[in-house]
């Protein structure tokens, strides 16, 4: 891959543009930060600084196809060197709303929290290591129909 060409930077077997995810454009937006990668359009991250954490607004990795969590960790680090706010590389949580799912919302109605738990848990341990990390337990937090994890981050 030549570092110095225009993105995208190739295809893949079928056709999708591959981006370096390392080279995020950040743009500040009203709710937040928005991270898009060119030569991808539909690669986006979208997050906010909360109490010395990161609300995930909203992840797609677009083309890169699993890169999600490193995409994200990308976008925080970028943002905390372009804003001067350190602490975004490092979040003390991660905090989502779109997490939820049918399934998990499925289970967590149905009273089974353990299993929702541990899916939960998995999608954490992949975004905390991303950061360089390790994800606690993760913590529901409901408030009438709205649903929130909050997953805690050790370095």
């Amino acid at each position: 891959m030549d570092p110095d060409a225009t993105p995208p930077y190739g295809t893949t077997r079928t056709g999708k543009p591959i981006v370096r995810i390392d080279a995020p454009k950040i743009e500040v937006i009203a709710d937040g930060v928005r991270a898009t990668w060119p030569g991808d359009p539909k690669a986006v991250v979208m997050f906010k600084e909360v109490r010395g954490g990161v609300e995930i607004g909203y992840v797609s990795a677009g083309a890169q196809t699993g890169q999600g969590p490193r995409m994200l960790a990308s976008a925080l680090r970028t943002s905390a060197r372009h804003l001067g706010r350190p602490s975004l590389a490092k979040p003390n949580f991660l905090e989502s709303k779109n997490v939820i799912n049918k399934t998990i919302k499925g289970l967590l109605q149905k009273g089974e929290i353990d299993q929702a738990r541990t899916i939960i848990r998995r999608s954490a341990l992949f975004y905390s290591q991303a950061l360089g990390g390790r994800p606690g337990t993760p913590v529901f937090i409901t408030s009438g129909d709205t649903i929130v994890v909050q997953v805690p981050v050790t370095y």
